[in-house]
């Protein structure tokens, strides 16, 4: 057998055990150092989704879409050079919200290393502490034993899931030439049994529960003393699944605790405690508040009332639940951290006297002040379409079988203060785990096409800039969403510059302000539309929009709508809804 013969014998095997592995969903960044890898994934007859991004950076994002759709790592392909360095945004979101992927990057064989051959780089490592597990898979060659490669891939996917989700590499050295031979051999001795069984040359097995609930008794210790408690439920990476969904809403329906659910905790369980970053700002709730124990569940809380409370207020117990170890205290006032499954330890609360007696009152009070705040936000968001009143909106009308994604800045924001709460709100996903606006657009059609599940995606106009290349990726896919019966809705707000710098210390600085941090432009998306090919409405009322944005939801394939506002005007709305919020609750 010839080197190239074995290059893609190679190949095939890398595809195919990954598929064996579990791994579904493929994209591909076209080069020409990945050829072999390309060739594989095109060929193979596994059943297999196959996204193809020119881009290698929104390759990257729609490949984590994908994973925090689905629950299992995607894979990302590209070529070598400068395109691996473009997976790093994405591979850093990933990391940061512990998200499983597979980076399978193609590098020169060692003699072109530190020769200054042509679009080489040092790949090895380029990733850093980000990746989970990187391994430098040496070139092809008839002599090594092919068992290496496929535990190597068992390994990558397994240390992608376990003991910490996260990014996995896979740095393929590969010799030119790099097309598969025309007619080829069989595959090499050592294969046959791996080739007839289908399964994984070794197979991981996964603890059923990762971990279980932690340890009643140390939780128990740690909240004696404290009458009250409060239970938030942090953000989740990844799309819960049925099962976790139910438990929280039967816990939040029939618990005695109140509970505030974050706007990514992926549910909105009936029951929960509305609008809890507006109520913090109310002294007189802080001050309710200051010793209540409070028992946080998953991931970070997007709320900055919150950070603030917790770093000048709160003085009760602190308590801390997740999987993994990492420390999750900005504000350096956790007082107890338990390892444990957060949905398996709400399933084990279930006796009324733990830890106090008054938590049914403090819910009953909470509720009651949320009440009135949705009371006073349904008066002040029915009228005109503006920021916060889209968003409301958008969550009244989004339907139940629909994912949405929001992006940061001011988006994310506006649905965790404005959202409608209803009992079936579908879950709000986003990248927080870094917080950045780069591949928003890439990360939320990986979510379509990935779990295969119609999508919202609501974005301000820096993000989309940002990402504006991926609007050729949605039109290369619209085939695809088409026959697959799925909705791509992108909503974007165009207030022509950076919102949310008009709510920071930064405003009173107007020289610098405008235009160093808000960065004005004089863009429309409804011109970029029809260079790809996609329809976009401009709705001026609320009423246009919630007519579009239905319309859209009824037509599979990609439909962007486009909303302008005035930022400055958006900053006053915003003050206004503020201090009415904060009279109702004073009062």
């Amino acid at each position: 057998m010839d080197h190239q013969e074995a290059q893609a014998i190679w190949a095939e095997c890398i595809v195919e055990e990954l598929t064996r592995c579990g791994v579904r969903h493929f994209v591909i960044a076209p080069g020409s150092r990945s050829t072999p890898l390309t060739a594989a994934i095109a060929r193979t007859h596994q059943p297999i989704e196959r996204t193809l991004c020119h881009d290698e950076r929104a390759a990257g994002f729609l490949a984590l879409g994908s994973a925090r759709s689905t629950g299992t790592p995607a894979a990302v392909v590209c070529t070598s050079g400068t395109a691996v360095a473009n997976l790093a945004p994405a591979t850093i979101e990933a990391d940061q919200d512990r998200v499983s992927m597979l980076l399978l990057t193609a590098d020169r064989p060692p003699e072109l290393r530190d020769t200054r051959a042509n679009q080489t780089i040092t790949q090895p490592g380029i990733f850093g502490a980000a990746a989970r597990w990187a391994v430098d898979v040496p070139a092809p060659d008839p002599a090594i034993d092919p068992a290496y490669l496929l535990t190597t891939i068992d390994q990558a996917v397994f240390r992608s899931r376990y003991p910490d989700p996260g990014p996995v590499h896979l740095n393929c050295m590969l010799r030119e030439p790099l097309a598969p031979p025309q007619t080829r051999s069989s595959r090499p001795a050592g294969l046959e049994s791996w080739s007839a069984c289908g399964a994984p040359w070794t197979t991981y097995h996964l603890p059923q529960s990762l971990p279980c609930a932690p340890d009643p008794g140390p939780m128990r210790a740690a909240l004696e003393g404290t009458e009250e408690l409060l239970v938030l439920l942090g953000r989740s990476p990844r799309r819960l699944s049925p099962t976790e969904r139910q438990a929280i809403e039967d816990f939040c329906t029939n618990g005695p605790y109140p509970v505030w659910a974050d706007i990514n905790a992926g549910v909105a369980p009936p029951g929960a405690v509305q609008h809890f970053d507006l109520l913090l700002r109310e002294p007189g709730v802080r001050e309710r508040l200051r010793k209540v124990g409070l028992l946080h569940l998953g991931g970070p809380m997007l709320s900055k009332q919150l950070l603030d409370f917790l770093q000048h207020e709160h003085s009760g117990p602190y308590i801390q639940v997740d999987t993994h170890a990492w420390r999750q205290d900005p504000a350096h006032r956790v007082t107890h951290r338990f390892i444990g499954e957060p949905v398996a330890l709400l399933q084990a609360m279930t006796d009324r006297a733990w830890p106090g007696p008054r938590s049914m009152a403090l819910q009953a009070e909470l509720r009651g002040l949320a009440d009135r705040v949705e009371g006073k936000l349904h008066a002040c968001l029915m009228d005109n379409l503006s920021e916060p009143a889209l968003a409301r909106v958008l969550t009244e009308v989004i339907p139940p079988g629909h994912l949405l994604f929001s992006g940061n800045s001011m988006p994310i924001r506006d649905l965790d203060h404005f959202a409608a709460g209803r009992p079936d709100m579908p879950p709000v996903l986003a990248n927080r785990g870094a917080s950045g606006i780069d591949g928003n657009l890439a990360t939320a059609l990986g979510i379509a096409l990935g779990g295969g599940v119609s999508t919202t995606a609501l974005l301000g106009d820096l993000a989309l800039l940002h990402d504006i290349g991926s609007l050729a990726t949605c039109a290369a896919q619209q085939h695809t969403l088409e026959q697959r019966g799925l909705a791509f809705v992108l909503i974007v707000v165009n207030n022509h510059g950076g919102g949310i710098f008009s709510f920071l210390p930064i405003a009173g600085q107007a020289d610098l302000l405008t235009p160093y941090f808000d960065t004005p432009h004089t863009h429309e998306f409804r011109h970029a539309a029809p260079l790809f090919g996609l329809h976009c409405s401009t709705p001026s009322t609320l009423e246009q929009f919630r007519a579009d944005y239905l319309a859209a939801c009824r037509i599979p394939g990609a439909h962007i709508i486009e909303v302008q506002t005035d930022r400055a005007e958006n900053l006053r709305i915003h003050q206004d809804i503020y201090a009415a919020v904060e009279t109702v609750l004073s009062t």
